[in-house]
């Protein structure tokens, strides 16, 4: 399904829940070897994280191949 706005592409639901629950997933897609900025990037996952969603990102290689990778965030003390 269509994203939030705010960078994301997509919604996607745990199989079968799809109008049962809320979207689980935000979808950020880039292509392979496009630059993305890192400021953006975080912006997208505070905000997928304020929303309790889990954020991947979908990236696409030049043969066309979808590479997906889940993205947290990190805080050492």
């Amino acid at each position: 399904r269509g994203g939030f706005g705010w960078g994301v592409d997509f919604r996607a639901y745990e199989r079968g829940k799809y109008g049962e629950e809320t979207a689980r997933y935000l979808i950020l897609s880039i292509q392979e070897g496009k630059p993305i900025s890192l400021e953006d990037t975080v912006r997208v996952l505070r905000q997928s994280q304020s929303l309790k969603k889990e954020l991947v990102l979908a990236v696409m290689n030049r043969r066309g191949e979808i590479v997906y990778y889940s993205i947290s965030e990190l805080t050492m003390k």
